[in-house]
């Protein structure tokens, strides 16, 4: 039997400990979207997985019909994953994008970008508004979304793959 001495420290260290713990838990977290997925819009989810390279070689590339994928790949939702931060991709942040390769894509949300720093690794998912008209080897994405690289499973259920035609 326990004595009651030792009981009674018992029922009023386990309530401390477990308040401790609990602070601990709650305490502020950089990149809370960790914890909670972005807003994505539903149609983001049926999303086309792409290299970047690929997509922009899909209209840039030697005998190429531009035309033919302007039809084919403007206004298709893509998710580019596994991008490193580095300082040419966020160099035009404060005018409201970011460059993955050459593709400008337009940030919905400016404050999510600005909490990765140099060297993270993101995954950014948006619409493919096609060729920058004054800059020809240049592609135009608005509605970015920029999250943690696996923190949202981009395309749902393997989703459609992307095999550029040249």
């Amino acid at each position: 039997m326990v004595p009651r001495r030792i009981r009674s420290r018992s029922v009023f260290l386990i309530p401390v400990i477990l308040a401790a713990l609990a602070s601990e838990s709650c305490a502020y977290q950089p990149h809370s979207m960790y914890n909670f997925p972005p807003n994505i819009p539903p149609e983001y989810f049926n999303c086309l997985e792409a290299n970047p390279t690929d997509l922009l070689n899909a209209y840039f590339g030697h005998n190429v019909d531009i035309k033919q994928s302007e039809n084919t790949y403007n206004e298709q939702v893509f998710v580019f994953k596994n991008i490193v931060v580095k300082d040419w991709v966020v160099k035009d942040l404060s005018q409201g994008w970011i460059w993955v390769s050459t593709i400008k894509c337009m940030v919905s949300n400016l404050n999510d970008m600005k909490d990765y720093k140099m060297g993270e690794i993101i995954d950014v998912v948006g619409r493919n508004k096609g060729v920058i008209s004054l800059t020809p080897s240049e592609l135009l994405f608005e509605g970015c979304i920029v999250m943690p690289t696996g923190s949202v499973v981009l395309p749902v259920g393997g989703g459609k793959a992307f095999i550029p035609s040249y």
